[in-house]
C-alpha cells in the first residue's frame, strides 16, 4: 500500500482538482510513496522562478515541491506531476526546474447549439441537433471543462448566431427572453451564410427538451462560467452578424437589416445585458460581414462603425460603473480590413483585439500558413490578434502527428499573437454520436480524439514536452505495444497534410478530405472530386508544393520544378502509410472495443492516404498523356487509378461499418464515404477512356 501526502498552501477548486488527479496517479501506481507540497503563492522557502501560469519543480529530501507562479501554474505543475507518474515515471526520472507556458492563451472554438430558436452556425448538422440538450446539462460542462484543463486549454470561446434571447433578459426588450429549451423535428438546411436556420417548418415541430425559466438559464450559465474559472479557463462569447433569431415572437420591429434603428438599439442593449449578467464573461467576439448585406454606400467601413455603435457601445454602457473590470472586444478580420478596424476603434476604452482565420478551414495543411502574412505585418505596437485554427478536415478519423503540431506551434507569429482557438464549423465538438457501436456513441468527442487534443493543448503549454511523455500515454492503454500504435498513428497522420499541400481549397464546403467531396451551392449538391478535378486543382499557396498541372507543365517544357512535386508527395505518403499498416499487422494484444476501433481508424487513415498517393500518380500520368499522347503514360494512369480505387473501397467500407452517415453542416447533406464508391470507380473509367 502506498503512502502519500499531498498538501496545498491555498485550497481552492483548481488545486482540489489537481490533488484529485495526483491521487488517481498514486492509486494506479501503488508502489509509489511520495510527499507532495503545492504552493500557488509566494513562499519564503520555495520561490517560483516562473512567469504567469508557470511553475518550478523542486526536490527537497523526501518531498516533491511544486511552486506555482499563480494558481494556474500550481495546477499545471500538479497535473504534469500526475501525468508523469500515470505514464510510468518515478521520482528518479523527474526533471526539476522551471516551466513557463509557450503560448499564454490556448483555446477551443465551440459552435454552441443553444436552442432551435437561437441556432448556432453548425445547426444544420446532426451533431448540433443531438447536442442541444447537452448544452443545458451541468454534468456535460463539468466533464468538458475538466478535459480542457487536463490538456492545459485555458480559453473556451462559445459561438452562436443570436445568443441574447436564450441567455439574458434585456430590460428595454423584456418580451424577447426565451424560456425552456426546444428542438425542432425538422433539421434546418439553412444557407452557407447562416440564414434560414429557423423557419416555419422548425416552429411547427418544436418539442421541449427541458423546462427552464430565463432566470434558471442565467443561473445555469453563471455556474458554467464559475466552473470554468475554477479550472483556470476564461470564457468568451462570439457572434456573427447580423442575426436576430429568437426575436420574432416579441414583435418589436427587429429585422436583420443593419439600417434598422430598432435592430441597432436591440443589439446594443443585448450586449450590455450580456456583460452585466455574466461577471465572469471575459470578452465578446464579433464579425463585420456575414449577414450584414452591405447596405451601406461605403461597405466595410460602415459595417465596422455599426459594430462600434452596438457591440462597442454596449460594452461601454455595461462597464461604466466597473472601470476596473478586464474585458475584451475581439473583432474578427474576416470580411473586414485592418485599416477600418484600427480607425473606427481607435478610442475604444477597453481591450480591443483582433482575430484571423489562420489556415482558412484546413489546419492540417501547411505547417506555416501564408494567408495572414500581410495582415500580421501591418500589426504594430500593442495591437494583437487571435488565431482561429479551423479543423474541418477530420471529423471521424483519429489524428495525431506530434512533429506536425510542434512545428506548427513554433511557426506561429508569436510577436503579434494573443492566443489561438482550435475548432470546427462542420460538426459540434460536444458528445459524439457518429460511432455505430452503442458503447462508444454518446461519449465526449474530446475522448475519442483524446490524443489530438493532448498534442495541441500540452505542446502549446510546453513546447519542449518530450516524446516520451506522449508515448507514455499510449502505454497506459496498449501496454508494451503502445509504442507500435503510437508510431502507426504518427505515420498515418502525415497523409492528409501532404494531400492538402498538393490539392488545395480554402473553405470547408469546398473540400472535405474524408469523403473527397465538396458542396456546390449553385447546384445545391455534393460532388466527388475526380481525377480531372485533381488535374485542374491548385496547390496550397506558398507551401512549397507544386500542383499536378504545374508539375506536368514543367515536365512537358523540360523545366526544373521549383518545389516539391506531386510524385514526391505521393511517395512520402505511400512510405508512411505502408509502414503504418505494417506496424498494425505486428499487434498481438487483445483489445477492448474502443481500442480496436482506434486501431481500425489508423488502418482506415492509412488506406485513405494511399488512395490520395495513388490518385496523385494517376492524375500526373493522365495529365502527361493528354499533353504528349504517349501510351505508357495512359497505361500507368489506368494502373494507378485502379490502385487508388482499391484503397478507397477498403477505406470507405471500414468507415461505413463503424460510423453512421452524418449530416454535416457545411456540406448540408448526410455524408458517408461509401456513398461515393461508384464515383471512385468512375476514375478508372476516366483513366481508361482518356
Amino acid at each position: 500500500m502506498n503512502k502519500t501526502d499531498i498538501t496545498v498552501d491555498y485550497p481552492c477548486p483548481a488545486l482540489d482538482f489537481a490533488v484529485c488527479e495526483l491521487a488517481k496517479a498514486f492509486e494506479e501506481n501503488p508502489h509509489l510513496s511520495e510527499n507532495v507540497a503545492i504552493f500557488s503563492r509566494e513562499n519564503p522557502k520555495w520561490r517560483s522562478q516562473a512567469k504567469k501560469q508557470g511553475y518550478t519543480l523542486y526536490l527537497d529530501g523526501t518531498a516533491i515541491v511544486i511552486a506555482g507562479a499563480d494558481v494556474a501554474g500550481a495546477l499545471y505543475g500538479a497535473l504534469d506531476l500526475a501525468g508523469h507518474f500515470a505514464a510510468g515515471g518515478n521520482r528518479e526520472s523527474l526533471q526539476t526546474g522551471t516551466v513557463n507556458p509557450y503560448i499564454l492563451r490556448r483555446g477551443i472554438k465551440f459552435n454552441i447549439p443553444l436552442d432551435a430558436r437561437t441556432p448556432g452556425y453548425s445547426d444544420s448538422g446532426d451533431s448540433a441537433q443531438e447536442n442541444i440538450a447537452n448544452m443545458w446539462d451541468m454534468h456535460f460542462w463539468q466533464g468538458f471543462l475538466d478535459r480542457m484543463a487536463l490538456n492545459k486549454f485555458n480559453v473556451l470561446s462559445l459561438w452562436n448566431l443570436s445568443p441574447f434571447p436564450s441567455l439574458v433578459t434585456i430590460p428595454e426588450y423584456p418580451g424577447i427572453a426565451l424560456g425552456d429549451v426546444k428542438r425542432a423535428g425538422h433539421i434546418p438546411r439553412g444557407s452557407l451564410r447562416g440564414t434560414g436556420l429557423y423557419t416555419g417548418e422548425q416552429e411547427k415541430t418544436l418539442v421541449t427538451l427541458k423546462k427552464m425559466t430565463i432566470e434558471e438559464k442565467i443561473d445555469f450559465w453563471r455556474r458554467v462560467m464559475q466552473y470554468g474559472a475554477d479550472r483556470c479557463i476564461d470564457i468568451y462569447l462570439f457572434t456573427w452578424n447580423i442575426y436576430v433569431y429568437g426575436t420574432q415572437y416579441a414583435h418589436y420591429g427587429i429585422t436583420d437589416s443593419p439600417s434598422n434603428p430598432i435592430t441597432k438599439d436591440y443589439v446594443r442593449r443585448g450586449v450590455a445585458a450580456l456583460v452585466r449578467t455574466y461577471p465572469l464573461l471575459r470578452g465578446i467576439g464579433v464579425t463585420a460581414g456575414e449577414n450584414m448585406r452591405r447596405e451601406w454606400k461605403t461597405g466595410v467601413q460602415e459595417d465596422v462603425e455599426w459594430i462600434r455603435d452596438t457591440y462597442g457601445q454596449g460594452i461601454i454602457d455595461a462597464l461604466i460603473h466597473e472601470p476596473d473590470r478586464k474585458f475584451s472586444l475581439i473583432h474578427r478580420a474576416h470580411m473586414t480590413g485592418l485599416a477600418q478596424m484600427e480607425a473606427v476603434f481607435s478610442g475604444f476604452p477597453y481591450t480591443f483585439e483582433m482575430s484571423y482565420k489562420y489556415a482558412m478551414a484546413h489546419v492540417y495543411s501547411a505547417v506555416k500558413p501564408c494567408f495572414g502574412d500581410a495582415f500580421f505585418s501591418r500589426l504594430t505596437g500593442a495591437r494583437k490578434t487571435w488565431l482561429t485554427l479551423r479543423n474541418d478536415d477530420l471529423y471521424l478519423l483519429r489524428w495525431g502527428d506530434l512533429d506536425f503540431v510542434r512545428s506548427y506551434l513554433i511557426a506561429m507569429p508569436h510577436g503579434v499573437m494573443r492566443g489561438f482557438y482550435l475548432g470546427a464549423d462542420g460538426i459540434v465538438w460536444g458528445k459524439d454520436y457518429a460511432p455505430r457501436d452503442p458503447r462508444q456513441a454518446g461519449a465526449y468527442f474530446f475522448d475519442r480524439h483524446w490524443f489530438c487534443f493532448a498534442l495541441w493543448g500540452r505542446l502549446a503549454y510546453r513546447i519542449e514536452e518530450p516524446v516520451s511523455h506522449f508515448r507514455g500515454l499510449w502505454k497506459r492503454s496498449f501496454g508494451h505495444e503502445g509504442d507500435t500504435v503510437y508510431e502507426a498513428l504518427q505515420r498515418a497522420s502525415k497523409a492528409i497534410p501532404l494531400q492538402e499541400r498538393v490539392y488545395w481549397h480554402d473553405f470547408d464546403f469546398q473540400w472535405y478530405p474524408e469523403a473527397s467531396a465538396s458542396y456546390v451551392d449553385e447546384a445545391d449538391a455534393l460532388i466527388f472530386h475526380t481525377i480531372d478535378d485533381f488535374i485542374q486543382g491548385s496547390s496550397c499557396p506558398d507551401a512549397g508544393y507544386l500542383s499536378i498541372a504545374d508539375y506536368c507543365d514543367c515536365v512537358v517544357r523540360r523545366k526544373t520544378p521549383q518545389g516539391i512535386t506531386p510524385l514526391e508527395a505521393s511517395e512520402e505518403i505511400e512510405t508512411h502509410c505502408i509502414r503504418g499498416l505494417e506496424l498494425l499487422e505486428t499487434l498481438t494484444g487483445r483489445y477492448d472495443t474502443a481500442e480496436q476501433s482506434l486501431i481500425e481508424d489508423i488502418e482506415a487513415m492509412s488506406r485513405l492516404g494511399l488512395y490520395y498517393a495513388y490518385k496523385f500518380r494517376a492524375a500526373v500520368s493522365l495529365c502527361l498523356y493528354r499533353q504528349t499522347g504517349e501510351e505508357p503514360s495512359r497505361l500507368q494512369g489506368l494502373n494507378w487509378a485502379q490502385m487508388a480505387t482499391d484503397n478507397w473501397i477498403a477505406y470507405s467500407s471500414s468507415i461505413a461499418k463503424r460510423y453512421r452517415p452524418q449530416r454535416l453542416s457545411r456540406l448540408r447533406n448526410p455524408v458517408s464515404p461509401d456513398m461515393f464508391d461508384d464515383y471512385a470507380r468512375f476514375d478508372v473509367i476516366i483513366a481508361g477512356c482518356t
